[in-house]
C-alpha cells in the first residue's frame, strides 16, 4: 500500500503538487489523468521515491518514503523519452539478462523467463540488436519485457501507451492485469483519453491539485455530472433529433447526417430512456456512448471550474 498524506512538492520555489492525500492498495492500477502541466509526472516521482515531498509524507506499508526502495523493490517511473546516448551500449538480450539477475533469477529460471519476456513482447527477433538501434515503439516494448521479467511489487509508468501500436496497447494492458492480479500496484500517467478496463482507479490532477479520485467508474466517480452523449443513427440524425427535442429541454445537436449529441440535465430522461424513445419511433441505432470520452469531459470540467470537487484533498 502506498499512502500520500497531505503531500506537496516544490520545485525552484514553485509548488507543483499541493497537499495530495489518497491511498493506492495492493491489486490496484491507477491512471493519473489531467491536462498538460497538471503534475502527473511529478506525482509519479513522489510515488517512486525519486523526489521527497516538501510537505506531508509518502509511506509504503507504513514505512517512510526514504526507505521505499530497500523495502518494497519499487520501480522508478519509466518512459520512452531517453535519447540513444542515454541507453547502455548493449543488446536487448544483455539488458534483460542484467535485469533478470537484479531480480534474483539464475540459471535455467533466468533463461526461461527471459525467453518468455522476449516472445511475449514480440522482441525475439531483436534480441541481438543494440538498444540504441531500436525504434521508440520497440524500446517501449523492451520496458514491458523488463516488467514481465522482474514482476516488481510496484510498477510506475510515464505515458506508457506512447508510440505503441494497437497490439502494444493490448500487451501493456495484459502486463498491468498480470501485476495487479498477483497483488502488485501499477500507477501511470495516461494521456490517452480512451481509458482501458485495465485501470481500476483514476486520479485527476489540475494545477497540481487532486480534484477527483476513486474507482474508474464515471457514474460513481462524478455523481450528478451532466455527461454529453453521442448517438449514431445512420442517415437519420434529422428525424432522431426531432424526436429527442420533444422529450428534452436541453439542446440536441446534429453533428452530421448520422450522429446527434445530447447532454440531458439532471431532471431529464437518461440515455436509456432516450434510446427507448428512438427505438419505439423506428430509428435504427448503431451506437450510443459518452463522447468525448468521460475522462476528457471531466478534465475539461475541472480545468474550467473554480470550485474543487468534493473529493478534493
Amino acid at each position: 500500500m502506498i499512502e500520500l498524506d497531505r503531500a506537496s512538492l516544490t520545485r525552484d520555489t514553485v509548488e507543483v503538487l499541493h497537499s495530495l492525500s489518497f491511498c493506492i492498495r495492493a491489486g490496484e492500477s491507477w491512471a493519473i489523468l489531467g491536462p498538460t502541466a497538471a503534475g502527473k509526472t511529478s506525482l509519479l516521482e513522489l510515488l517512486g521515491g525519486v523526489r521527497t515531498p516538501s510537505a506531508g509524507r509518502v509511506q509504503v506499508n507504513g514505512i517512510s518514503q526514504q526507505s521505499i526502495f530497500s523495502v518494497t523493490g519499487i520501480g522508478g517511473a519509466e518512459g520512452t523519452h531517453a535519447t540513444n546516448e542515454q541507453w547502455p551500449p548493449i543488446t536487448v538480450r544483455e539488458f534483460l539478462s542484467v535485469c533478470g539477475l537484479a531480480a534474483n533469477h539464475r540459471g535455467s529460471r533466468l533463461r526461461t523467463i527471459l525467453e518468455q519476456s522476449l516472445e511475449r513482447t514480440g522482441l525475439h527477433n531483436f534480441a541481438h540488436r543494440r538498444i540504441a538501434t531500436l525504434s521508440i515503439g520497440s524500446r517501449q516494448r523492451l520496458l514491458l519485457a523488463r516488467a514481465i521479467l522482474e514482476q516488481p511489487f510496484t510498477l510506475l509508468l510515464d505515458d506508457p501507451y506512447a508510440h505503441l501500436d494497437p497490439d502494444g496497447h493490448l500487451l501493456l494492458d495484459e502486463v498491468v492485469n498480470d501485476l495487479t492480479l498477483s497483488g502488485g500496484i501499477v500507477a501511470a500517467s495516461i494521456h490517452d483519453a480512451n481509458l482501458s478496463s485495465a485501470w481500476s482507479h483514476v486520479a485527476f490532477l489540475v494545477n497540481g491539485r487532486l480534484v477527483c479520485h476513486g474507482a474508474a467508474d464515471h457514474q460513481t466517480l462524478a455523481p450528478g455530472f451532466l455527461w454529453t452523449y453521442q448517438i449514431e443513427c445512420p442517415r437519420n440524425s434529422s428525424r432522431a433529433s426531432e424526436i429527442v427535442r420533444k422529450k428534452l429541454r436541453s439542446p440536441v445537436d446534429e453533428i452530421d447526417i448520422h450522429r446527434i449529441q445530447i447532454c440531458p440535465s439532471i431532471d431529464e430522461p437518461r440515455l436509456p430512456e432516450v434510446l427507448q424513445f428512438l427505438f419505439h419511433a423506428g430509428i435504427d441505432i448503431h451506437s450510443a456512448d459518452i463522447k468525448p470520452p468521460w475522462p476528457v469531459q471531466l478534465i475539461k470540467h475541472f480545468t474550467h471550474s473554480d470550485q474543487p470537487n468534493s473529493n478534493d484533498t
